[in-house]
C-alpha cells in the first residue's frame, strides 16, 4: 500500500500493549493517524467556522499553532515508526474521529465540545497508559517522545479548544440575554 494512503477500519484495529514490535507499530501508527486528523481539524475549524462566527484573530492564531504542533508530532511519530521498521499507511486506521467531524460540521459549539472537550481530553486520559505500555516494553525512545514532547503539547491543545468553547458559550449566552430583554 502507498505510504500516503491509509485504509480506514471500523471498529478500530486492535493495538496491543506495546509488548511486541508489531504492537508498537500499531500503536505508533494509530497515534500518527490521530495527529493527522488533529491537523485537519485545526485547519477545518479556521476555514469552516472562522468567518461564519466572526471569530477574533486570536482564534485563528491558536488553531494555526495547534496545526503546526500537530504536524510536528506527526513528523516525529513518522520518523519513529520508520525507525521501528514500518511506515504510515502500512496498517489500517480508525475512522471514529472523522465520523465526529462530519457530525459537527455545521456547528462550532458542537465541534469544540466534541473534538476538544471529548476527543482531545480522552487522548490526555489514555496517553499516560500508552506511555506506560512503551516503558514496560522497554521502548525508551517512544516513551520519551510521548512523555516529553507530545503529552505536554496535547495539554495546551485541549486547553485551547476548551478556552474557545468557553468564549463561544459566554458570547452566545450574553447575546441571547440581550435579545430576550
Amino acid at each position: 500500500m502507498d505510504a500516503h494512503q491509509v485504509k480506514l477500519a471500523s471498529p478500530s484495529p486492535k493495538l496491543g500493549k506495546a509488548e511486541s514490535l508489531q504492537s508498537r507499530y500499531a500503536i505508533v501508527h494509530s497515534l500518527m493517524h490521530t495527529e493527522s486528523w488533529a491537523i485537519d481539524f485545526s485547519w477545518d475549524i479556521i476555514a469552516r467556522f472562522g468567518k461564519q462566527e466572526s471569530m477574533p484573530r486570536e482564534h485563528f492564531d491558536d488553531f494555526v499553532r495547534v496545526a503546526q504542533v500537530e504536524g510536528r508530532h506527526f513528523a516525529l511519530l513518522a520518523a519513529r515508526l520508520e525507525e521501528l521498521g514500518s511506515y504510515y499507511g502500512a496498517l489500517p486506521a480508525h475512522d471514529g474521529l472523522w465520523d465526529s467531524a462530519v457530525a459537527t460540521s455545521k456547528d462550532l459549539f458542537a465541534r469544540l465540545a466534541i473534538e476538544h472537550c471529548v476527543h482531545e481530553a480522552r487522548g490526555l486520559d489514555v496517553l499516560p497508559t500508552t506511555i506506560s505500555c512503551f516503558r514496560n516494553g522497554d521502548d525508551n525512545q517512544t516513551t520519551e517522545l510521548l512523555e516529553k514532547v507530545i503529552y505536554s503539547a496535547e495539554i495546551t491543545h485541549c486547553a485551547a479548544g476548551v478556552e474557545w468553547f468557553k468564549i463561544f458559550v459566554h458570547d452566545h449566552v450574553e447575546v441571547k440575554k440581550v435579545t430576550m430583554k
